[in-house]
């Protein structure tokens, strides 16, 4: 495009023999379009040497290349959205992550690509894997609270870290019922033959039988805790985590009374 730019503006606006003539802008016309197929075509390459090179057996070098192929494969996922850089949030966590979890190829990525949205204000690309990946295993939280807690850029060095054993107990304990809540529902959809590799939020608890308002609230209050404590640039004071452990017990009893229900009168949240 840059050559046919510079060829048609020395012929039409500097002639060196006058004006051209009709035949000769037709040609100029015709030759245009063949230089936008070729643009077209080139483009359509690229994208297919992009798709080629991110299904290969092969591990990701750096969150660089690993941010290419989520961006590659997140656009034919969400043909609809305008996916940018700027949707893929902290994919150099969700690298570590993944290599430290032994899964840092293509096709290990691809199989958490059909549950992203496109609500990447709230959900950046990179946590909405990241969210994924955790769920599946509760023992890789540790792993990833200790990558974070590694962290050595710039971004890094105002994010506070849990200074105390304390701390990192309260941290563990919400995880770990939190991973409990999430497992009942997972089964529970599972078992309805729904989609199961996605976070449980109010949106989707509304749609489980029984499943009130009220509980709908507080699992999507609970589940933005969750979100700060994995995700956010600091952590809240332990008595605060104890406070929302202690809501999140009451709400899985409540979910367990919802989806096995007893003879026993449910008690109220």
């Amino acid at each position: 495009m840059h050559a046919w730019s510079e060829v048609e503006h020395d012929l039409v606006y500097k002639p060196l023999q006058g004006e051209l003539s009709e035949d000769e802008y037709a040609i100029l016309d015709e030759l245009n379009g063949l230089v936008l197929a070729g643009e077209i075509a080139l483009e359509r390459l690229q994208r297919a040497g992009d798709v080629r090179v991110s299904s290969q057996d092969r591990e990701y070098s750096n969150h660089y290349d690993l941010a290419a192929s989520l961006l590659e494969m997140s656009r034919a996922k969400l043909s609809d959205h305008d996916i940018h850089e700027a949707a893929i949030g902290r994919v150099d966590l969700l690298f570590q992550l993944l290599a430290a979890v032994d899964m840092n190829k293509p096709e290990d990525l691809i199989r958490y690509i059909d549950a992203l949205h496109a609500d990447f204000e709230k959900r950046p690309l990179a946590e909405q894997v990241i969210d994924q990946v955790l769920s599946e295993d509760p023992g890789r939280y540790s792993k990833y609270e200790k990558i974070r807690a590694g962290e050595i850029s710039p971004v890094a060095l105002s994010i506070t870290v849990p200074a105390s054993n304390s701390h990192s107990e309260a941290i563990g304990d919400f995880i770990t019922n939190w991973i409990g809540f999430e497992r009942s529902v997972r089964d529970y959809l599972s078992k309805k033959g729904l989609q199961t590799n996605v976070m449980p939020t109010g949106k989707i608890l509304s749609k489980v039988d029984g499943f009130s308002l009220e509980l709908v609230l507080a699992a999507e209050r609970l589940r933005q805790f969750r979100n700060q404590l994995v995700h956010g640039m600091d952590f809240p004071d332990v008595e605060l985590i104890r406070a929302n452990t202690q809501d999140l017990k009451m709400l899985i009893e409540s979910t367990k009374e919802v989806l096995a229900p007893s003879k026993k009168p449910r008690k109220k949240f």
